[in-house]
């Protein structure tokens, strides 16, 4: 599958989160809309410059429309590998159970030993997490038999 087939069809399949996705559909589509969130952003910061706005509305907008695409197409990767679909959520929701202490280390400003060490033990964890339940899986390949998400997607004729 190459950019553009991948592109389409994960706009096609934006609420689709069941079954699976090969590694070319999901990587091409990362790539992509990457790529372009780069180029939207430089755009947006000559745009910036000129007008003063506070944001980047090229890019941001353009974020939020492949928001929910690349969750989906994440999803059903995961499947593909024979993981839950939920791991793609870890990304999202890891960075709240830091929050806590990033709060407290705002809140009272103070370079108090404990929150830098709390943050900084988080922070790890949250890294290795992250490639241990979300890069790894994703550079693999997908299980070439059937799995309890449905049959590989090659054989579906992706």
């Amino acid at each position: 599958m190459g950019p553009a087939e991948s592109v389409k069809t994960c706009l096609r399949k934006y609420v689709d989160f069941g079954g699976r996705a090969p590694r070319s559909e999901f990587w091409w589509f990362i790539l992509v809309t990457t790529i372009i969130s780069g180029l939207l952003s430089l755009v947006d910061g000559a745009v910036v410059a000129l007008e003063k706005i506070p944001f980047d509305p090229l890019s941001m907008l353009f974020n939020l429309s492949v928001y929910i695409p690349s969750l989906s197409v994440t999803w059903r990767r995961f499947h593909d590998c024979g993981r839950p679909g939920w791991y793609a959520l870890l990304v999202i929701l890891a960075p709240l159970l830091l929050m806590p202490a990033a709060l407290a280390y705002y809140v009272f400003a103070s370079p108090d030993f404990i929150i830098f060490l709390l943050l900084g033990i988080g922070g790890f964890l949250y890294v290795a997490a992250i490639i241990y339940y979300f890069i790894i899986p994703l550079v693999q390949p997908g299980s070439e038999s059937e799995n309890r998400y449905g049959p590989p997607p090659v054989a579906q004729g992706l």
